[in-house]
């Protein structure tokens, strides 16, 4: 005799417990890419370190620059990781990239290849913001 759940209402049907991306197999693909594309970001910034670091040592550019670069990369990279393994957090971290990539391009300016990596980073920021609002509601 197969055992009875006594707190289970009479003929409840089961439940739908599977992952959520057996609801919505197109965010996984869309999950993915958008973690290559961040990825694309960290190259782009691990190749421009060395520039970065010497205008900000120089004097050329604020320190607050590249210090507001790095840790909204910092926030970008791990709120992506929430997103690529399908977990809607990482709002709060979204937002801080977003906002301290924007901030930084007044230090790195819009008119050279510098400023494109932050002004990728938060465009990337912004899109995951909506990755996930996206998640929550597929849940």
């Amino acid at each position: 005799m197969p055992d009875i759940n006594p707190f289970a209402a009479p003929a409840a049907p089961v439940a739908d417990v599977g992952a959520p991306e057996a609801r919505t197999p197109q965010l996984k693909t869309e999950r993915y890419l958008f973690g290559f594309f961040v990825l694309l970001q960290l190259a782009a910034s691990l190749l421009f370190s060395g520039f970065y670091y010497e205008l900000t040592r120089t004097g050329a550019v604020n320190l607050f620059a590249l210090i507001a670069t790095v840790v909204g990369s910092l926030c970008l990279y791990a709120a992506a990781m929430f997103i690529v393994i399908g977990r809607p957090r990482g709002t709060i971290a979204f937002v801080l990239a977003v906002l301290l990539l924007a901030a930084s391009l007044r230090g790195w300016g819009l008119g050279n290849v510098l400023g494109w990596v932050p002004m990728y980073g938060a465009l990337l920021g912004a899109y995951g913001l909506y990755m996930v609002r996206r998640l929550r509601s597929a849940r």
